[in-house]
């Protein structure tokens, strides 16, 4: 029987924002941990699949993905959210332990807030569309993670396309506009990375179908609200200005699993960000 308390864990896409972060908490953990950093294109993934295939015991973290701040090509969205995933269900062994982000967004965001695990996928947009249809592509293979849940967190990259990477590197001063209609109960990449730890932890031996869970905050915060708390944590001076959209986007999850309130992930995410930021991650 495998057993995943030892394995190295293989980072697809380790420049992004959540593997950034898998590659550092996961070394700290004193796992080996491994860069893929080959690139998976139309034309093949012999690389890729080369060097999965070395460790048919490892976890593979699919960090790889499209979101809609850096395409609008229907395309690019369905081979990196779709195709991958499952290209990595066929051709991986069952003995290696994929985990594969989900996100809130495989949900319209307009009625039906707060959404059950059970809830029915209905993204009204097609990068939401894309993300369902790789959750689907792995939700009958064996040992296989899939948390659904929104995040925020540091970007080494400065033109990185997340909110929090997007507000710490607005100039001094500078005027910015919170949302007040648009709700959000997510976590960090680092509470990301922990509740995966913890779940490995508690699933030493795999699980026998994949598992999708949900993880999130019990209580939520609009966009603006969010702004302000980092404004408030990260020591910045902007100027935030509440705004309300023509349309309310709410999609809240209800968690199977409840993380502490954002305050608190976001004071441990700065300290971690003091002693781990400049230091490189793919090597």
């Amino acid at each position: 029987m495998t057993t995943y308390q030892h394995s190295p864990v293989l980072v697809l896409g380790p420049r992004g924002m959540l593997g950034q972060t898998v590659m550092k908490y996961f070394r700290q953990t004193g796992r080996n941990v491994i860069a893929v950093d080959e690139r998976f294109e139309n034309n093949g993934w012999t690389a890729l699949t080369d060097v999965l295939l070395e460790h048919p015991n490892g976890i593979v973290v699919n960090c790889i993905g499209r979101i809609k701040q850096k395409t609008n090509q229907l395309h690019d969205l369905l081979w990196a959210n779709a195709i991958l995933p499952l290209e990595l269900s066929h051709r991986l062994p069952e003995s290696t332990l994929i985990v594969h982000p989900s996100t809130d967004c495989v949900y319209n965001g307009a009625t039906g807030a707060p959404y059950a695990t059970s809830h029915k996928t209905d993204a009204g947009d097609e990068y939401g569309w894309s993300k369902a249809l790789g959750d689907a592509a792995l939700v009958h293979r064996k040992n296989t993670l899939i948390p659904r849940v929104s995040i925020i967190g540091p970007d080494e990259n400065p033109a990185g396309k997340g909110l929090l990477n997007w507000f710490l590197t607005q100039p001094k001063g500078s005027q910015l506009k919170g949302f007040e209609n648009h709700l959000w109960n997510g976590i960090t990449t680092l509470e990301w990375c922990r509740l995966v730890d913890e779940w490995i932890r508690q699933h030493p031996d795999g699980c026998e179908s994949a598992e999708v869970i949900q993880w999130g905050t019990a209580d939520h915060l609009t966009k603006y609200e969010m702004l302000m708390l980092f404004q408030e944590l990260f020591e910045t001076k902007h100027q935030i200005e509440s705004v309300k959209t023509d349309v309310t986007v709410d999609r809240r999850l209800i968690p199977d699993v409840v993380s502490v309130p954002l305050r608190q992930q976001l004071e441990s995410l700065r300290q971690w960000m003091t002693q781990n930021t400049s230091k490189s991650t793919v090597k």
